[in-house]
């Protein structure tokens, strides 16, 4: 779809660093408030060039001006390019405030601490196939309200703790779930959060020097994948109010959800490759706070050489204050203290290499609690601590007690 310069006809690109749009013909730096955003009727057919990947599937969505040689999901070359009309109408966008310059130097800043980068990457990478995509995700907000009892136990190493209870709480929370089969969950999660207080209307003028993604995956997909989701972030929120360190070993949860709101809306992330010694690693970039995720190569020799020295200083340590303190039985105590902090310092350092060549390799999340944007008016309204004698005589008939059952209904109005 062809957006025009209100001042000369030609077509204009969005910049996402001033949130304008540039004529390419006159040159001219156009307010948003110029291209008259209100005007646009949000049930005409649209226009774009279709770009589909005969080997993922994947569907991108362009203006005329923007070439797509590489799918930015598997990689592929195979991109048959057809054209799009009808309606694309996502409940919002959240625009692009970082351009090309912005992730760049993002992305310096991101390699910068990496130990275990290999010399040769840090000095001499080069970024391919960088495209800009709008993709789509679902915004759930709920309402959960909980109903708990239960057992909860704590490993303190040589005893383990146990806690009967009663609780009932709500709170209010936003999950997104990206909803293109083609991209990780670990790459939305870990590049939140998002700021959707940013989020504006839909408009092509957003879509000018960029691709946008259409869903390809079912609504009812989506929904099913969210109702697992809702009731680990409320088993996690549990172990919140009871407090960290515990685990739920059996009880009842009678979860009870209402849906807020839903929202089918646009998220801007930059997508890049780099290569190193024959492999391809692949990058994504919040296109509005430039929080970056993906895989680095490790320069492994050197990583292996810090942890072989780690041990040679463990044994070396362990073998000179045996020795040293082997017939004196009054400096046992000074041996052994000597070799305690000796070798925790050692082993500190070999917990921080192995932790630093994490690091350096990947960035990623998986947790469940990522799918959130946060918790909101959060009430724990009762919470009752029992005896096991108490807790069985009121609760043992009703309550299983090899397992945790988990009811999750929907309020009902």
């Amino acid at each position: 779809m062809k957006v025009e310069c209100p001042r000369c006809g030609s077509n204009v690109v969005f910049m996402p660093s001033s949130q304008t749009c540039n004529c390419e013909h006159c040159k001219s730096d156009i307010s948003l408030e110029e291209m008259h955003l209100d005007s646009f009727d949000v049930n005409s057919d649209i226009s774009y060039d279709e770009c589909t990947c005969s080997s993922c599937g994947a569907k991108l969505l362009t203006d005329e001006n923007t070439t797509i040689s590489k799918c930015v999901y598997c990689g592929s070359t195979q991109i048959i390019k057809n054209r799009f009309q009808g309606k694309f109408m996502p409940d919002g966008i959240i625009p692009f405030e970082i351009d090309y310059k912005g992730f760049l130097k993002r992305y310096e800043q991101y390699i910068s601490n990496k130990v275990y980068l290999p010399h040769e990457y840090r000095e001499n990478y080069v970024l391919k196939d960088i495209k800009g995509v709008y993709v789509p995700a679902y915004v759930y907000q709920y309402q959960l309200k909980g109903n708990s009892c239960g057992c909860a136990s704590q490993n303190g190493g040589d005893s383990c703790s146990y806690r009967y209870y009663r609780l009932k709480n709500q709170f209010e929370v936003q999950m997104t779930l990206d909803a293109l089969g083609k991209i990780k969950d670990s790459y939305i999660n870990s590049l939140k959060p998002f700021d959707y207080t940013k989020m504006r209307p839909f408009h092509p003028v957003f879509l000018c020097g960029f691709s946008a993604s259409n869903s390809d995956e079912k609504e009812d997909y989506a929904d099913k994948k969210v109702k697992a989701i809702r009731t680990e972030v409320y088993k996690e929120h549990l172990i919140q109010d009871l407090g960290y360190g515990w685990d739920l070993d059996y009880g009842l949860i009678q979860l009870k959800h209402k849906l807020l709101k839903k929202s089918y809306i646009l998220l801007p992330i930059w997508f890049f490759n780099t290569e190193y010694c024959g492999q391809t690693y692949s990058f994504a970039v919040n296109g509005q706070s430039g929080e970056i995720c993906g895989e680095l190569p490790i320069d492994k020799s050197r990583l292996l050489k810090n942890i072989i020295v780690g041990l040679v200083l463990f044994l070396v340590f362990f073998w000179f204050f045996s020795a040293l303190f082997m017939n004196d039985v009054l400096s046992f105590g000074v041996s052994s203290l000597l070799c305690f902090l000796s070798e925790s310092l050692v082993l500190a350092f070999l917990i921080k290499t192995c932790m630093q060549g994490y690091a350096s390799r990947s960035s990623l999340k998986h947790e469940t609690m990522e799918y959130t944007d946060g918790i909101k008016n959060h009430i724990k309204a009762e919470y009752e601590e029992y005896s096991k004698a108490e807790f069985y005589k009121k609760y043992g008939k009703s309550v299983p007690t090899d397992q945790l059952k988990i009811i999750d209904e929907e309020i009902k109005e």
